[in-house]
């Protein structure tokens, strides 16, 4: 049943997205650490981080529900994971101290709280900001997996209210 549920909230993060667009021009320096929904991973050998952002409502009521997420076409879900990839068991789940902040084209600064959802061996944080029609945000995420260094990632998406 975990499983399916999990394969369930990965399918809504996933899918959810796909109709959303990145911004043609980043207004910043190109440094090899932005990420788009074009490419929502970034390998570091033994483990990986997964990035997600879309409009909450694009989640069902059942899903927000569940894990007390704002069903709004003004409010933006970042969805982080962090998978140890197994050479046996495939891949697993990872506990990391997620620091996140984004940043509009305006310069506008936000803080997100992350908080940690752990379903079997998914193991997710997710953060909310509100967004406006047509809004780049950039996401600045410091990421520390238990055992391991800091990695600093970036990640653009531009949110669209329908």
């Amino acid at each position: 049943m975990a499983g399916l549920r999990t394969t369930a909230i990965i399918t809504a993060f996933s899918l959810t997205a796909c109709g959303q667009s990145q911004a043609p021009n980043a207004p910043l320096e190109e440094d090899g650490t932005m990420m788009t929904a074009a490419e929502p991973y970034r390998d570091f050998g033994a483990w990986s981080v997964h990035i997600n952002a879309q409009v909450t409502n694009k989640l069902s009521a059942e899903i927000a529900a569940q894990y007390g997420i704002a069903r709004s076409n003004t409010r933006a879900m970042l969805n982080v994971s962090v998978v140890r990839d197994e050479p046996v068991d495939g891949s697993t789940g990872m506990r990391a101290a997620i620091d996140v902040s984004a940043r509009n084209l305006s310069g506008q600064v936000r803080n997100l709280t992350m908080r940690e959802i752990a379903e079997g061996s998914a193991i997710y944080y997710i953060g909310e900001t509100a967004v406006s029609n047509a809004e780049t945000l950039v996401f600045t995420i410091s990421v520390t997996p238990e055992g391991e260094s800091t990695q600093t990632l970036r990640y653009m998406q531009q949110f669209f209210i329908d």
